[in-house]
């Protein structure tokens, strides 16, 4: 945001600058001051349109091009002794890194991070599924953490990774093949439901605090996000990052693709306080999934962290949907 007053700042200060000389040039040559008055108006409507296109492609660029976030914990630290570091290429040729965690009892689940993350954001879902014996395979996302990639789709192009994910897997000693699981967070959850619409290998689906519809939470909450509010800056936001990414918001729907999880069952976990995605985007996604499906609503937990903070109820009912589903 001091990005953003400062180019603001520089504009008016040009345009009180340039206000300045052509005062003088009145004074000077006697213009006649309506003429005077309609061409500072233009201009000062010019600098605004081009400071407001500027902010909007600030904002939607730190979106498409988040900050990486190093990878600084491992998975011993929060007591799993078995994985190691691998990596995978995607079917368009990015080369992701991440860490297995061998099976004990022939399941695995896949874990896929939010927008912006890497793949320690779920090291407290991965150390509660491996005491129960799961295997699970962890990644950094495209333009994210360890991996390559040069722009994130919010879902899009990530379904990409989980098909490289599942590949992975399948390759992998000791995984029945019947017993494949994914869970994901946030812009991961979308990735899950937008790859597992198609992937029928994925036997079962959890997400959490995911979106239902990406661009009606940008035009909702875009101030929330961006600090910019929705009118005039939205259609802009929203113009760069679809030119920018290559990506059209539309595409980016997992509430029309969650019926095709079906017969496959899903649960829906979403922070009753999240501030980030509201809990009103479970709810749709509840409604439009057909059955078997499941729906968590965990009181005191907001948008991160839901394993920590959804406590027993949390980890109880997650273990009971992967007992029940990858028998």
């Amino acid at each position: 945001m001091q990005d953003k007053f400062f180019i603001i700042l520089l504009c008016l200060a040009g345009l009180t600058l340039v206000l300045i000389l052509l005062q003088r040039q009145a004074k000077r040559h006697k213009i006649i001051v309506w003429k005077l008055a309609a061409f500072a108006s233009g201009l000062a409507l010019l600098v605004a349109i081009l400071a407001a296109c500027q902010l909007a492609r600030i904002s939607a660029l730190s979106y498409i091009h988040p900050t990486r976030i190093p990878v600084t914990q491992e998975p011993s630290h929060f007591g799993i002794s078995a994985y190691r570091q691998v990596e995978f290429l995607t079917p368009d040729g990015l080369l992701l890194r991440g860490w297995h965690i061998p099976t004990r009892n022939g399941a695995m689940i896949i874990l896929v991070h939010g927008h912006g993350g890497n793949r320690t954001q779920l090291l407290d879902e991965a150390a509660l599924l491996s005491q129960e014996g799961y295997g699970v395979l962890m990644y950094d996302a495209r333009n994210c953490g360890e991996s390559e990639g040069q722009v994130t789709t919010f879902g899009l192009l990530e379904a990409n990774d989980l098909r490289a994910a599942l590949d992975f897997i399948l390759d992998q000693p000791g995984v029945d093949a019947d017993r494949i699981a994914a869970l994901g967070h946030s812009m991961g959850g979308a990735t899950v439901l937008l790859a597992a619409a198609d992937l029928l290998e994925i036997q079962a689906v959890v997400v959490e605090s995911t979106y239902a519809n990406l661009e009606s939470n940008l035009r909702a909450h875009l101030d929330r996000y961006t600090g910019l509010p929705y009118i005039p800056f939205g259609p802009l936001v929203i113009f760069w990052g679809e030119h920018d990414s290559g990506v059209e918001l539309n595409q980016v729907r997992p509430v029309d693709v969650i019926t095709a999880i079906s017969p496959r069952p899903i649960l829906l976990v979403h922070g009753a306080l999240d501030q980030v995605m509201p809990v009103e985007n479970a709810y749709q996604l509840y409604e439009a999934a057909s059955e078997p499906k499941e729906l968590l609503i965990l009181k005191g937990a907001g948008h991160c962290c839901l394993a920590r903070d959804g406590g027993q109820i949390y980890q109880r009912r997650l273990l009971e949907f992967f007992r029940k589903t990858l028998q």
